[in-house]
């Protein structure tokens, strides 16, 4: 058996560097992890994000997808006069602003069910092959539907405001489908 020496050892291998240990792995901190790290670890309650050489939508959509990823729920990022802003939330504010959203989706939700509430399909009457059929005429766009219908079919405009409401309308409209045709016999 042939022992070499740690010289020709070193001179042997033309395409490796024998080392010690593995060095440390390199964090996967990123410029934006940076950013958020560092304003919150400052304290500060708004900064201005210094100029990275990036457009200011990039940085802010980043920081928004880097945000995210690291769970950061107290920090708001805006893009104001193209420099990108950091604000920090207070746990208060945070709810306040949560429920002032939900706020204007429930009155959203209201208006839309009180403008299609006051106004209602009109019942059309159609003759199909010898028998009268009853289809809804949309109040919108006037366009006719299928008399189960919930939702306009050009328009999408909500028929009825509850299911009380179409359940009632669908029994109204059979009878007197059934009345039409029993009485053309």
């Amino acid at each position: 058996m042939v022992v070499l020496s740690e010289e020709k050892k070193e001179k042997s291998l033309r395409f490796l560097i024998p080392i010690q240990t593995l060095p440390e792995k390199a964090g996967r901190n990123g410029v934006y992890d940076g950013i958020l790290q560092e304003f919150m670890n400052s304290g500060l309650k708004y900064a201005e994000v210094r100029d990275i050489g990036k457009k200011p939508q990039t940085v802010s959509i980043m920081l928004k997808i880097r945000k995210k990823k690291m769970q950061i729920t107290n920090v708001d990022i805006e893009i104001r006069n193209k420099k990108v802003y950091l604000k920090r939330i207070d746990i208060e504010e945070n709810n306040t602003h949560e429920l002032g959203t939900k706020t204007h989706l429930l009155k959203i939700l209201e208006t839309r069910k009180t403008a299609s509430s006051g106004i209602k399909p009109s019942i059309d009457v159609t003759t199909i092959g010898g028998a009268m059929v009853i289809k809804t005429r949309c109040p919108k766009c006037k366009a006719l539907n299928a008399k189960d219908s919930r939702h306009c079919s050009e328009c999408g405009f909500e028929l009825y405001t509850n299911e009380r409401e179409y359940s009632e309308s669908i029994k109204s409209m059979e009878r007197l489908e059934k009345e039409l045709n029993w009485a053309r016999k």
